[in-house]
């Protein structure tokens, strides 16, 4: 009797877990808006792509503004899985918030996921009274900065050498973005990296009366308090800060630097990598205002 008791208590503790499991997630689906600020969304989302200077620029307009800023969702496979399924219309936008992390860091003023920027038009969508942002950074230095990122050499050009960090592995592999790379160059790093570019670069050229403000790293590294408040004020935001505080904070927020942001592209990288990066950009780069980029390293590869 006492054995069938327990028996029986074990199969009850069974269900229990699972309807509440079950239950739990339910709610976390049908009420997600409980997981936004005021249930409307952030102030501000910004948008980009990975090691353009989203995290500084984010850090500094939240600074210059008072306001809080969530910088980047935790680091996870199952976070790239889920935007992938997604992209692909497998699951809704919803079952993103099952990862209840991802929940509280949208409750933030301003929030910035380079990572999310593949899912802008569902964005768009679920948060209608979010300020959307855009920073941009010319290819040959953002591409050189996710080299850095990883520790590789620029001549090195085989996408198997990102052995590790999986969420890495995905960003420099544009098959999960379903990439037209031709099969002779889809190992090449360079080119996964120039498409993933593009890619990005085309989020904003398509909806760029939807995007509030954008700002070019380039701009932003020649003036920072000035580029800083001009684009907190194109988003709505209030600039607070005098100059002196600015100059004070900035320093300390800054993410460090690549070991080569200096260095030339043609001496970082192979000159083969350096045209593949031009021939596959180029139209882009043309479209939202980086000619002077594209005529001095043609003249460069000319010499």
């Amino acid at each position: 009797m006492q054995i069938n008791n327990l028996r029986l208590s074990y199969v009850f503790l069974a269900f229990f877990c699972f309807f509440s499991n079950f239950f739990q997630l339910q709610g976390n689906i049908v009420n997600v808006k409980q997981c936004y600020k005021n249930g409307t969304g952030p102030d501000v989302i910004l948008l980009g792509n990975q090691k353009c200077g989203t995290s500084i620029i984010t850090a500094l307009v939240a600074s210059v503004s008072g306001k809080r800023a969530q910088i980047d969702f935790f680091a996870t496979p199952q976070k790239i899985f889920l935007i992938r399924d997604i992209l692909e219309g497998k699951i809704p936008w919803e079952d993103f918030f099952q990862l209840k992390r991802s929940c509280s860091d949208m409750k933030a003023d301003i929030v910035k996921e380079a990572d999310i920027s593949p899912i802008f038009e569902t964005l768009r969508n679920e948060f209608p009274k979010t300020n959307f942002g855009f920073v941009i950074r010319n290819p040959f230095d953002n591409i050189r900065s996710i080299y850095d990122r990883l520790k590789l050499s620029g001549k090195r050009t085989d996408y198997r050498w990102i052995k590790k960090e999986p969420v890495w592995r995905w960003i420099c592999n544009c098959s999960m973005l379903h990439c037209d790379l031709d099969p002779g160059i889809k190992q090449n790093l360079i080119a996964n990296l120039a498409w993933r570019w593009n890619y990005m670069v085309d989020i904003y050229l398509r909806h760029k009366n939807e995007f509030k403000a954008v700002i070019k790293y380039e701009d932003f590294s020649e003036n920072k308090y000035h580029s800083i408040r001009d684009f907190a004020e194109q988003l709505e935001l209030t600039p607070k800060q005098s100059l002196d505080e600015f100059m004070r904070l900035q320093g300390r927020q800054a993410q460090p630097r690549g070991k080569h942001h200096t260095m030339d592209p043609l001496l970082f990288f192979s000159k083969e990598s350096v045209s593949l990066i031009l021939n596959m950009t180029r139209s882009r780069m043309l479209a939202i205002g980086y000619g002077d980029v594209e005529r001095s390293v043609m003249l460069k590869l000319e010499k």
